[in-house]
């Protein structure tokens, strides 16, 4: 019996909780997390998950000559506030040919995570909710700026 129950625990942390992804115009985004549960004063990660739309691209940290890298602000009534989530840690961009041989920037196509990590409240109990919207610039042969609004939760304790 032990071991089946922990053969169980084992199965139900290994999921990661997730919210419905939002179809912003040119690109699905979603707020995910590493795992469905954490405990009060522990860093969690959460990711920025963007699918874009074929030939569409998003912008890098440091975007380069004309870009803008996506970024989130925090609604009140989230759990989750800007002094609880740190930076994203950047995964490797790509070289975005903007003008052949002439303008160069850095951004993500396809499929991209901007993970950051959150420090979960030392008094936290329950579910803690994070709510918020994205915006960035998504170009193709055009830019325009778009925004998602995004939730997720997981259970603390």
């Amino acid at each position: 019996m032990r071991i089946l129950l922990i053969m169980l625990l084992s199965w139900a942390v290994g999921f990661t909780a997730t919210a419905q992804p939002v179809d912003a115009g040119r690109a699905q985004v979603e707020l995910i997390s590493e795992r469905e549960t954490a405990l009060p004063g522990e860093t969690v990660w959460l990711g920025l998950s963007f699918e874009m739309d074929p030939g569409w691209h998003i912008y890098w940290l440091n975007a380069g000559d004309a870009g803008i890298p996506p970024s989130v602000s925090w609604f009140e009534d989230s759990d989750l506030t800007a002094d609880l989530a740190g930076e994203f840690s950047w995964p490797t961009p790509e070289l975005l040919p903007i003008v052949e041989g002439e303008i160069m920037d850095y951004g993500y196509s396809d499929k991209v995570v901007l993970p950051f990590p959150v420090t979960v409240p030392e008094d936290a109990t329950g579910t803690f909710g994070a709510t918020g919207r994205t915006d960035y610039l998504i170009c193709k042969d055009i830019c325009i700026p778009e925004s998602a609004d995004l939730n997720l939760s997981f259970e603390v304790g």
